[in-house]
């Protein structure tokens, strides 16, 4: 292994490299991408940490060093080489060390963490994982062990905390604006569990989001910041309307914050808005941007708002109930809820000149006589058009409507840390039944989303033209391949990089290995 120092472009690349010998020809293999100059200062330094780089690896690769030498080549044979093992190098080091630089919690934690990143599946597949990717030999009953004693509040302080310190250094802002949403995640059993004494049942059918009420769920609650890094989580029982845990959500929030009420604004859509909700919330002391549901106020009001013109007085702030309600037009919102309307009216006139089941819709009027025939409901068609383009808010701020839409406009990161939660860690489907497990299991979903915006921050940073998903599946393809020969010691030799995978791994220069 030496350093190679050559011209690229308008660069001097400092590499180090190494000979091999494959299938009987000689080969240069790329073993680390030092960095890139762009002046003699630069190189000199890079030069300088090729060459302690070089002096640290050389005793893992003192094999193949001597596997270079014409007198060890001729007393061994090469094609004995076998890879016996691999470690997820890419993983360990960039999102093993942003999970540390977050303060969480070591060891066991730490690896179910990472495993549910990499291969988001059940705690047995996750065991499996662990021994392929990292060497250790965990028994499923440990992880379940392990799961009945996480203690929720302990580690969601500790993410807090990094969310508030990352929170300055990204956007040099403290915590002033939160964001809001439930999600439900449903269960595949028929039953609903049984309350007792002491609790509730925890898996209860209720109103789903995902369409599934013949199914047990639970509601959980989910707090994040501007960002969309998460901040806290609550679980409730399947049953729970999710209006109901707003004022619960945001106040666990704000007392771990140790804030004032009226220093904290609270961001949600239209699903929270109801007089009882925005009533405890003014009561409490807090400032809030809520959607509204326009189409359904009183006539009058929707007179005003559908009349308003907006293309020469802008936005329409006026009241409604007594508080604050702001509407907003877009020419792009409008096109987009004419095509999805006639989209779906297109679809329906296709099921009723079939005469096939209509499923409930607000643009079909059924008939008392043949429940299964009925025809589109044009004058509810006709109501909806007049509101394409449209959208309301409800707040008591007095931020000025640019801000509030700002604000409001940032609540889809909420909603995409759901999403991220659903599909990329799959937190559903969840082969739990005890409730201590399945808040544990969230819990590590939750602290992977935190992992995941972290990498992604620095992935838009580093590599603004690649995507997260991308540059993901780049760092989970970066490992360290064990080589033994028979009587020799074993070598772990790391597979070659890409210019992507390059930066990648400059995220985190920190590099250690779990520990069994």
């Amino acid at each position: 292994m030496y350093v190679n120092v050559s011209r690229y472009k308008r660069y001097h690349r400092v590499r180090l490299l190494r000979k091999v010998v494959s299938r009987g020809k000689r080969q240069t293999v790329l073993v680390e991408h030092i960095g890139s100059a762009r002046n003699e200062s630069e190189l000199v330094a890079l030069r300088h940490k090729a060459h302690e780089r070089l002096a640290a690896l050389r005793p893992q690769l003192s094999l193949l060093t001597a596997l270079d030498t014409q007198s060890h080549r001729q007393a061994t044979d090469t094609s004995r080489l076998v890879v016996s093992g691999s470690f997820a190098r890419g993983l360990w080091q960039v999102l093993g060390g942003l999970y540390d630089d977050l303060g969480l919690p070591a060891t066991l934690p730490k690896q179910l963490v990472l495993a549910r990143i990499a291969l988001p599946q059940s705690k047995r597949a996750t065991a499996r994982y662990l021994e392929n990717a990292f060497g250790l030999s965990l028994g499923l009953q440990t992880i379940y062990d392990y799961l009945d004693t996480v203690d929720k509040e302990e580690v969601m302080t500790t993410l807090l905390a990094a969310a508030r310190q990352r929170l300055v250094t990204v956007t040099g802002q403290v915590f002033s604006v939160v964001f809001y949403d439930v999600t439900t995640l449903y269960f595949e059993t028929d039953e609903d569990d049984e309350d007792t004494e002491q609790t509730a049942g925890l898996r209860k059918k209720g109103y789903s989001k995902d369409h599934r009420f013949d199914l047990p769920q639970i509601v959980v609650g989910l707090t994040v910041d501007q960002t969309g890094f998460p901040l806290d989580f609550q679980v409730y029982e399947g049953n729970t309307y999710e209006g109901h845990t707003l004022l619960a959500g945001v106040t666990k929030i704000r007392e771990k914050l140790k804030l004032t009420a009226t220093a904290l604004t609270v961001v949600a859509d239209a699903g929270m808005l109801s007089d009882a909700n925005l009533a405890e919330l003014e009561q409490a002391g807090y400032t809030y941007i809520v959607g509204a549901r326009i189409r359904s106020v009183a006539a009058s009001k929707a007179t005003e708002i559908v009349d308003w013109d907006y293309a020469t007085q802008g936005v329409l702030d006026t009241q409604f109930h007594g508080r604050r309600l702001l509407v907003t037009y877009s020419d792009k919102r409008a096109q987009c809820s004419r095509q999805n309307r006639d989209r779906l009216i297109a679809k329906l006139q296709v099921k009723l000149d079939r005469g096939l089941v209509v499923k409930k819709s607000k643009y079909v009027h059924l008939t008392t006589d043949a429940p299964l025939t009925g025809s589109l409901d044009q004058a509810k068609i006709d109501a909806d058009r007049r509101f394409d383009g449209l959208k309301g808010y409800v707040t008591n701020t007095t931020l000025t409507p640019d801000e509030v839409m700002a604000h409001y406009g940032n609540l889809w990161r909420v909603e995409q840390s759901f999403r991220m939660s659903k599909s990329d860690l799959k937190a559903r489907p969840t082969f739990h039944y005890k409730r201590e497990r399945i808040i544990a299991h969230l819990v590590i979903c939750v602290c992977a989303l935190g992992v995941l915006r972290a990498f992604e921050e620095q992935v838009y940073q580093a590599l603004p033209g690649v995507g997260v998903s991308l540059a993901l599946e780049q760092l989970l393809a970066i490992r360290e391949y064990r080589l033994t020969l028979p009587n020799q010691q074993q070598i772990m030799v790391p597979s070659e990089l890409t210019d992507v995978q390059h930066t990648l791994m400059g995220l985190h220069a920190k590099f250690g290995r779990p520990k069994p």
